[in-house]
């Protein structure tokens, strides 16, 4: 990079396979001399990893990207084997079905008994007047009376086996959303834009439920990771604005924002190849890079200048 802004000591760290950020650069003398209020410092740009992957599993009969292509969130990735989903929520229906119409039996059951102990109480109370005056025996208006609880009894036997049906009912109804969910997650779709960075899985290769099918670097969702030392660092906060600039595109910057400041000092990743550099304690700042047009490129050089004073404005131009 050639852009001076006060003196830069830049010293070089390899991205590591869980993506680290590598390439880091910074002199303490910068806000004194060159921008008072900023700090600079360089990286390699990170993109969020996303690895899609399904939750049933199969084996995979449709893969439809590349290593390499550029893809919109709602693409379809790939196609997994679903003839054993398809089955279970074929059976699974059925099932729900019958329960259902169990349920609409013993409704029907439960309201003939409530319409039969209705009949049963008018008859009793007809018994208790007439054996006021008399007009019938005792024996038949207690015979009345047994009636009504005898329906009484079936009835709540009727609503229980109504509930239970119900309750059935519901279980089959939820493994039928198991299984249409399970269907559905044969198909996978992609969750966000950017692009295949790697293929993890191959077609007509299994794809066990979890496992990551394929690694995507999310567009427009930059990481710039830096460190400053602590006269530096202390003056830092969470949300403080940035600005990133990187070799591609030498004429514009790409806002940002401080995402973490680490709380406790480290020494400079031992990758960094300077020994003054290495022995020198850190702090890590994290840097989210705003890029909504997927410019940027996973481990682009990038240098950063972070304003830590909220009253300094931003030059018009770079001065390099």
């Amino acid at each position: 990079m050639n852009r001076h802004w006060g003196k830069l000591v830049t010293g070089f760290l390899a991205v590591s396979v869980l993506g680290a950020a590598g390439v880091w650069a910074y002199d303490s003398s910068t806000d004194r001399e060159g921008a008072p209020g900023m700090f600079s410092a360089s990286g390699r740009l990170e993109l969020r990893a996303v690895r899609p992957s399904s939750g049933t599993g199969g084996r995979i009969v449709g893969l439809s990207v590349r290593e390499g292509q550029r893809i919109r969130s709602g693409d379809t990735l790939a196609v997994l084997d679903s003839r054993a989903q398809t089955t279970r929520l074929t059976a699974a229906r059925a099932a729900a079905a019958a329960a259902q119409e169990a349920v609409v039996s013993a409704a029907r059951q439960a309201d003939a008994v409530s319409t039969r102990l209705e009949q049963a109480r008018r008859e009793a109370e007809r018994y208790r007047r007439l054996l006021e005056r008399e007009a019938v025996s005792r024996q038949l208006a207690e015979q009345a009376e047994t009636a009504v609880e005898q329906l009484e009894s079936q009835l709540r036997a009727a609503r229980a086996a109504e509930d239970l049906a119900r309750r059935r009912a519901d279980a089959e109804a939820a493994r039928v959303r198991v299984a249409e969910i399970e269907l559905d997650e044969t198909v996978i779709i992609a969750p966000v834009d950017g692009v295949v960075s790697e293929l993890l899985l191959r077609q007509g290769e299994i794809a066990a439920p979890g496992y990551p099918i394929m690694a995507i670097r999310e567009s427009g969702n930059a990481r710039l990771q830096v460190y400053l030392p602590l006269d530096s660092a202390e003056r830092v906060q969470t949300g403080d604005s940035a600005r990133v600039f990187v070799d591609a595109y030498p004429d514009r910057s790409f806002p940002g924002t401080v995402e973490t400041v680490a709380s406790e000092a480290e020494f400079t990743p031992r990758d960094v190849h300077m020994p003054d550099e290495r022995a020198t304690l850190v702090y890590e700042v994290a840097i989210r890079v705003e890029d909504p047009s997927g410019m940027l490129k996973d481990g682009f050089p990038a240098d950063a200048w972070i304003r830590w004073d909220p009253g300094t404005a931003w030059p018009e131009s770079a001065p390099w």
